[in-house]
């Protein structure tokens, strides 16, 4: 590993903890109104604004973030095809799940804030985590760590592996949950989509979709 690597994992890493903690304290505030109305977005400023302050540290563009038109076609066939493979298997595993181990019955289910849950998980959620973890950890641990194999025609390697951990790992500093351990294998998903395209959008948009998807099942079980 180059010493240009060692640096940038070491600045990853503090670039991390800070993120962490930050979201720690403001969460220790929730009492204050202000706070707890705003969390999300509190959030989601310091999970953006931390890589753009390391960029601009460094004086390096953030490139992950661009859409590149000539892609476009194929990155939305591509997030398709992912969708079309993973939601129908997901549902049918959770409702095996729901109905065997946790003994419930699936019920129509109805929410009034659809649109705004939506815009919520895409804005305020899927795109920050997937611009700070995706976008600046991962190309930092691709980078330092290069792929010897590939899943579908993708480098994945321990580079991945590790964000995908340290991803799931960061729900739990944050706020513990037992299942925020199942939260890597959607990670690597995530991570697969950003490596396949580029960018970190298509991600975003599978990142959003998954939380949707997990808030479709809380209506309906």
């Amino acid at each position: 590993m180059t010493s240009s690597n060692k640096k940038n994992i070491i600045t990853a890493l503090i670039a991390w903890l800070f993120v962490v903690i930050a979201i720690r304290v403001f969460g220790f505030f929730q009492h204050v109104s202000f706070i707890y109305e705003n969390m999300a977005v509190i959030t989601a400023v310091i999970l953006l604004y931390t890589p753009v302050l390391v960029s601009i540290r460094r004086k390096k563009p953030i490139e992950y973030w661009r859409l590149k038109k000539d892609s476009l076609l194929p990155d939305l066939k591509i997030l398709l095809l992912v969708s079309v493979i993973i939601f129908p298997l997901s549902f049918v595993v959770n409702h095996f799940y729901q109905v065997l181990i946790q003994q419930a019955v699936y019920h129509p289910g109805h929410s009034k804030i659809w649109t705004m849950f939506i815009f919520t998980q895409l804005v305020l959620v899927a795109f920050p985590e997937e611009f700070f973890f995706r976008g600046f950890l991962q190309e930092v641990f691709v980078k330092a760590f290069p792929a010897k194999r590939k899943v579908f025609g993708v480098p994945m390697g321990m580079g991945i592996v590790f964000v995908s951990l340290v991803f799931a790992f960061s729900h739990s500093l944050i706020a513990l949950q037992w299942w925020h351990g199942l939260i890597f294998f959607p990670a690597l998903v995530f991570a697969w989509l950003k490596e396949r395209t580029g960018t970190v959008w298509a991600s975003v948009v599978f990142h959003a979709a998954c939380n949707v998807f997990a808030y479709w099942v809380a209506l309906h079980y």
